[in-house]
């Protein structure tokens, strides 16, 4: 490594020029003396430390970083669609798609989340662009064309409390009375067993087991309305379901000719025997069954939060909550879906106040 002194018409400049663990020979020009030592000085550190960045890497533009991002994925089709429009919506507009990676600082990443908040976008929406533009940087960080993710550590909003609703049984019933037998028992399975609704339109013949009394979550239906994975590992679980709803499961099948040797075939598909598009079934039938029952705005993931009330306030173990939710952390379950039911939350206030406060009235005496 060494410092050159070139005269120019503008006066002295000062290359810095250096070697790269892949042979190659790279310079950068300085206007004083001082600036080129620095840079030497940390390029030596950074060679010495096995932390070296080609500076032909980080010339690489955001808009090239983004791209060799989304290509590199493996997430579910969702999460991908999802992230590709972070990343051209919000991330690159707000940064510049020609820019430079390695030009890209905290300060900037910062500015643009701060411009996310104060345009208005909601506390959640802010946090999921963050994750895509901290995971896209972590990625520039693997590739080795930055040395540092600039996007790390950063000042998020905290997101709004999620409030879900609380129906009662009867409420429930009505909701599942308005979508016919069918549709009524896709509700259930929300309800009853927690199932996302990808997981409940995924149900094949295979899944049902009347012997072990259990619902299998083996796959779900994706996007294009075809099987696929479950979200996760955890996802993967066996249910054991009241007699009720697998009686009723059981019927459907029969109904609709299925055997036991139609394993593969969906319990819950189209008319023409596919897969069910969510699009399609929340506009044409489960939209106008919510609104006919007074419940206008509920969402089927709605049912997975009762469900998992129901569990909290029947005292099951957190352990067992989290299987049958197919979770991987108690976090998860507790903050996300997890409130006491309100008829619990009385039982304890009557409890304190007649330990504390035994034969107390209204009026104080």
């Amino acid at each position: 490594m060494s410092i050159q002194v070139r005269e120019t018409v503008k006066g002295r400049r000062y290359d810095v020029k250096l070697r790269g663990p892949d042979g190659r020979q790279y310079s950068r020009t300085f206007r004083t003396r001082e600036e080129a030592k620095k840079h030497e000085a940390k390029q030596i550190t950074a060679l010495a430390g096995g932390e070296f960045v080609s500076p032909r890497a980080g010339s690489t533009s955001l808009g090239d970083v983004a791209e060799r991002w989304l290509d590199s994925g493996t997430k579910r089709d969702t999460t991908m669609d999802r992230n590709e429009g972070i990343v051209y919506n919000h991330i690159l507009p707000g940064l510049g798609p020609d820019r430079a990676v390695r030009s890209l600082t905290k300060a900037d990443c910062q500015k643009l989340i701060d411009t996310w908040t104060t345009n208005g976008q909601a506390p959640r929406t802010v946090q999921r662009q963050y994750a895509t533009l901290r995971a896209m940087m972590q990625y520039a960080v693997d590739a080795e064309l930055v040395l540092r993710n600039p996007a790390s550590r950063l000042r998020i909003p905290a997101p709004d409390e999620v409030v879900r609703p609380t129906l009662t049984p009867e409420q429930l019933k009505g909701l599942a009375a308005e979508r016919g037998q069918v549709q009524g028992l896709f509700m259930w399975c929300g309800a009853v067993l927690g199932l996302r609704w990808a997981e409940t339109a995924g149900l094949t013949v295979s899944s049902i087991d009347m012997l072990g009394g259990n619902i299998s979550v083996r796959a779900q239906i994706n996007r294009a309305g075809v099987l696929a994975p479950p979200k996760t590992k955890g996802s993967m679980r066996t249910l054991a379901a009241p007699t009720w709803l697998l009686d009723d499961l059981v019927k459907l099948m029969r109904d609709r000719g299925l055997t036991g040797a139609d394993g593969d075939k969906l319990v819950f598909a189209s008319e023409a025997g596919t897969g069910l598009s969510y699009t399609n079934w929340r506009a044409r039938v489960w939209k106008p069954a919510t609104e006919a029952a007074g419940l206008p705005g509920l969402r089927y993931h709605d049912l997975r939060s009762i469900a998992a009330t129901a569990l909290v306030a029947a005292g099951v173990h957190l352990r067992t909550a989290m299987h049958r939710l197919g979770h991987t952390t108690p976090a998860l379950t507790l903050a996300v879906y997890a409130r006491v039911a309100l008829d619990r939350d009385r039982e304890a206030a009557d409890a304190v106040a007649s330990r504390v406060a035994p034969g107390r009235s209204s009026l104080g005496t």
